[in-house]
Order: C-alpha cells, then structure tokens, then sequence
C-alpha cells in the first residue's frame, strides 16, 4: 500500500510542475524529469513484486522486464539530483563535465541491466522459481550511495556559492534518500524504496520552492524579500549598498546567451563571495549587501570596482562594449519600512552617480537627505496644485520679438510653481520630478487650459502663444481631439496656438508623433522645433515633419564666441531658411548676440536682452505698450 501511496503522490507532485512551471526552464525541468522517473520506478516496483510474487515460467518475461526497468528507474532519480546540484554550484563547464561524466556511469549501470537477463548478475530465477540474487546485486545500492556521497561532496565543497538555508536542504536531502534506503537494504522483505524517492523528492522540492522566496537558487544570493526582512530585524544596523549594472540591457543584446549566463554567473559570484551571506539580488542588473561598517563597505566597494574593471578590459579585447556601473550606500538601523525609506535613497544616489558618470561608491550624507525630503515635498506640492484654479500653480509668458516687423509677435507659455511653503521653485526643478512621478501629462494639459483662457480673454491683444507638449501628450492617442475640443471650449482659432515639442520627442515612436503632429497641422495648428541643437535631432525628420520654425537652443549662440563657431550657427540658420523654415534664436542676453543673430537672417528672437518671463498682467501690459 505504501508503494501505491507513493506512486499516486508523485503523479500528483510531476502533474503538479507541468501546470504550474516551464518545462524549459532548468530547475523546474529538472525535477519534472525527476518525479517522471519516480512515477515510472514507482510503477514498476509495483508491478515487479507482483509478478515476482506470482511466478511462473510463463511470466518470466514481464518479471524480468518489470523487474529491469524498476532499476533502470530507480536509480534514475538521484542522477539527476546529483546533475542539478552541478547546476548552481558550477560554471557551464563545470556542469558539462559532471553531466558527462554521471551520464556515463548511468548508461554503464544501465548496460548492466541489460545483460543481466543472459548473465544473471545482478538478478534472476532459479529452477525453484525462486528470486535470487547474483554476483552485483549491491551494484543498485553501492552506486546510488555514490551519487548521494558526490552530491553531499559537491554541496560542502562550493558551500559559499549556495545561500545557508539551500545548504541544509541540500545536505539533507540525500541524508533522508540514505536512510529509507539503508533501512530496505537491511529488511528487503519491506519495501520503501518508492518512498525514499518520493518522500525525499517532495522534501527537496517543496523545500527549494518556498525558500525561493528568499532565496534565488540560480544564483546563490538572498532576494529581496530576505533583504526586507533581514533590515526589518530590530536590532539589525549597518550599511545598506547597492550595485547597479546600469546596461545590463544592452550587455545582453551584445553577448550570446551562453556568454551572458557567464557574465551573470561571474557578477553573481563577485557580489556572493566579497559579501558572504550578506548578499542580494534584486534583479538581474540590480545587486545589494549588508556590511556591518563604513571603513569595511568602502574597502569590499574598491575590491568590486577593480574586478569589475578587469571584466571590463576582457570583454573589450573581445567585445565592442563595457560594463557601465555605479553603487551607492546608506547607513541604517533596522525596523519597519526600513527597506522602502532606503532604497528611494539609493536609487536617487545611483541615479545621480549615473548623471555624473561615477564610478566611485556614493555614500548617503545629511545633504542627500535634504534633498530628497526637498523632492517629497516638491512633489506633494504638485499634486495638490496642478489644477487650473491654483494660483500657485501658474503660467508666465516670455515675449518673442520678430526683426522684420520690429515689435513682438509673439510668446512663449512657461509653467511657474511660486509661492508655495518653498518659496518660488524654478522649473528647472519640479518639471523633472513631474516627470519621473507621473504627473507631466497633467501639467502639460493645465497650463494649455491656462494658455486658451489666457488668449480668449485677451484675443485683441494677443495674436498666438506657443506651449510646450511632453511625450506622453503627443504619443497621446486622443491628442487631435482634446487639442481641438479645448480651442472650441474657449472659441479659439486654431492659429492662436502654437505647440513646441522638443528635439528629445524623436527618440520615441517616431511614426505615431509624425502622424499626430500631421493631423493636427491640417487643422491648422504650428510647430516649432523647441532646442534645437541639443544631440538628438536629424535632419531627414525635422524636414518631413510639418514645422513652421525651429528654435535655436541657447547652447549655439553661447558658444559663437569665434570665427568658426559663428559661421556654424550662420550655417544652421542658413540651411532651415532654405528649406522654407522660419528661425527663433532663444538664450539671446546681450547687444553681441542680438548682432549675430541679426546678421545671420534669423526671423525671431526671444531672450532676456528683450524680455524675461512675465505675469499675465505684466506681460499684457508690454504689448499694449507697443
């Protein structure tokens, strides 16, 4: 009974891995293989004792037939086993090589198997139709103690690439295979052997499951759930870094799959081995440690950094990429939500280290603190204000001076965020947090509501006011009608609005921003080509996307301090003037740029030398003064 248990279990438990994992995906296939083969040797245990039980001559082929295929499959099971373990524990190579040689020994067991039924060395039938042994009836047994002696061997030996709680499972396994199957080799009369392998399979299996969620059996190292819950300790203190491989994306498009599972497998054994049972995957360019204290982190950091530059001078004799890395650390003291408040921490350190191109650890400091309570802040301000009643919350207008009619013609809509519990913060600020919160697109819609009240309130005075669209507006499938129902809304031409999209749009899905932008430019709305110059544009799409200006970025007129550069920014302007297209310079702040700009057919110019952002009011009261 207790071998029919067995073999429903384990049909449950095989069913069970094919619903639930891929099959391709090694750890599970492997232990798929594994229950496969204790279903069979389970199966065919049963059906041997049956026919050993009920002998006769003419049963002897199904008794020696089933009896065969039991310990062709019963030593199956801790073959694979012993195969898997080679898997975490080794390099490819190092698996290659066990797999072989294991596979080898197995076929030789099984070509012993083979013969057996002409030579009856390990098994047969005498006169008596008895059972009995022959001369390797211990083979089964000797061989399966040996794969249970090299797992056990395996595991000790790389124990510092296998995470504590994976030891002892892994240690235990083969010790719980060893004992049922003592226990058979001592009473044969009683049969276990369908139990060892089940009990001791589901013992593995269920144990490697439930610890994967902290620990990540591919690579060795803790996850990030046990990094959670090591920091959440009351008493845990220390330091919390971060190594971040920052193309990682890249890395992997460059390298082959089997080059890449080596380069993983390299990273992984780097971070594992300078910081033992204190190492975390977070994802598989993302990596963290616990170090105890600041002097031990930076030396553990250094160490990393030059093994990391010795992979980067391989893979460039051998590949045209480098490793681009940062790292980051923090001090903390554990307990609840500790992981959470760090790691928005980190991330902005390694974001900053990213900017700067650092390489050097970027350790937290009281200044990063401010910082970052000073984003928070920034970015609960913005939520609160960004609706169109806010008078916090406002837009400014920059005047843009036209040189052929000498007067100004037009402006620019700039979001302004004043008088708030910071005082007035520049845009230059809160727009990048917009952006990485999820708010930009919000923004961008209240201050062209603001701009259409603006225009519809003051129509004799003001001719057409640009506004600065962000991607997400013009990716926005809808743009065409919200565009046009907001213009309706306040009885607005469509030539009172210009949009201005910067050149960094171009970097996105290009052929959903070109057919936006067209249906919108036969509705009659203009396009001006905001920052031009700043390292994303070509030309080939500037010209077949309807634009009617483009702006100059400040960059190109502050660098014209020389003969060279001043007939490269005549050059530009030069080359969208013959291709029909109108030039804004902005950035213009003083009489020798205002020259250059002059000289060089420009059309309009826009520049504090004519005028800063202004208040509605204030800017009214310009134009009215003209």
């Amino acid at each position: 009974m207790g071998e029919v248990a067995a073999l429903i279990m384990s049909l449950i438990l095989t069913i069970n891995m094919v619903i639930n994992f891929s099959v391709y995906e090694r750890m599970h296939r492997f232990f798929l293989y594994a229950g496969i083969c204790s279903i069979l040797s389970t199966a065919t245990n049963i059906a041997s004792v049956y026919y050993i039980t009920y002998y006769s001559p003419q049963l002897h082929t199904m008794a020696m037939l089933t009896s065969s295929l039991y310990y062709i499959f019963l030593i199956s099971v801790p073959v694979i086993i012993t195969v898997f373990t080679y898997t975490i524990t080794q390099n490819q190579k190092g698996f290659n090589i066990a797999l072989t040689f294991n596979l080898i020994l197995y076929f030789m067991y099984v070509a012993l198997i083979l013969i057996n039924s002409k030579t009856g060395i390990i098994f047969g039938f005498d006169e008596n139709s008895n059972y009995v042994h022959g001369s390797l009836k211990n083979i089964t047994y000797t061989l399966t103690m040996f794969f249970i002696l090299q797992t056990l061997i395996n595991i000790f030996v790389n124990h510092k690439k296998i995470a504590k709680y994976m030891l002892v499972v892994f240690a235990l396994y083969p010790v719980l295979l060893l004992v049922i199957i003592s226990f058979q080799f001592f009473f044969p009369k009683t049969i276990f052997t369908g139990i060892a392998q089940f009990g001791s399979l589901l013992f593995l299996y269920v144990s490697i499951q439930s610890g994967m969620i902290e620990y990540d059996i591919k690579t060795g190292l803790s996850s990030e759930a046990k990094l959670k819950k090591d920091l959440a300790q009351k008493k845990a203190k220390g330091y919390l870094y971060f190594l971040s491989i920052d193309n990682i994306e890249e890395i992997s498009t460059i390298l082959s799959i089997e080059e890449f599972t080596i380069f993983i497998s390299n990273l992984t054994s780097l971070i594992s081995t300078t910081f033992p049972r204190k190492a975390y995957r977070i994802s598989i360019g993302l990596y963290a440690a616990i170090c105890k204290n600041e002097e031990t982190l930076k030396n553990k950091s250094l160490q990393i950094n030059k093994s990391l530059e010795k992979i980067n001078n391989l893979m460039e004799s051998k590949k045209p990429i480098l490793v681009y890395y940062s790292s980051a650390a923090t001090r903390f003291s554990g307990g609840p939500d500790i992981y959470a408040k760090n790691y928005e921490i980190i991330h902005t350190l390694l974001r900053d280290a990213r900017m700067n191109e650092s390489r050097k650890l970027a350790v937290c400091t009281l200044d990063t603190l401010n910082t970052l309570e000073r984003k928070k802040t920034i970015q609960r301000i913005l939520e609160r204000e960004l609706r169109f009643e806010s008078t916090q919350f406002q837009v400014y207008y920059q005047p843009i001076y036209s040189i052929k009619d000498k007067k100004f013609k037009y402006m620019e809509a700039l979001a302004r965020l004043n008088n708030t519990e910071l005082g007035n913060i520049s845009p230059g600020e809160f727009i990048p947090i917009a952006e990485s919160k999820g708010l930009i697109e919000k923004l961008g819609s209240i201050v062209f509501d603001k701009v259409c009240s603006f225009i519809s309130k003051n129509r004799d005075v003001v001719k057409a006011v640009s506004v600065n669209f962000c991607v997400n507006q013009i990716l926005n499938k809808n743009i065409v009608d919200d565009v046009l129902n907001t213009l309706q809304l306040y009885n607005l031409e469509t030539d009172r609005i210009i949009i201005e999209i910067t050149e960094s749009i171009f970097i996105e899905k290009f052929e959903i921003v070109k057919n936006n932008m067209i249906e919108l430019a036969k509705k009659g709305i203009r396009f001006y080509l905001d920052d031009f110059g700043t390292g994303y544009s070509n030309i080939a799409n500037v010209i077949s996307l309807p634009f009617t200006t483009i702006k100059i970025d400040r960059s190109l007129v502050l660098m014209s301090d020389d003969d060279k550069k001043k007939k490269l920014f005549k050059n530009f302007v030069s080359t969208f003037k013959d291709a029909g297209l109108s030039i804004l310079v902005e950035g213009v702040e003083n009489a020798t740029q205002d020259t250059l700009v002059k000289v060089s057919s420009a059309d309009y110019i826009q520049g504090f030398l004519y005028s800063r952002p202004l208040p509605e009011d204030e800017c009214l009261k310009l134009l009215k003064s003209e």
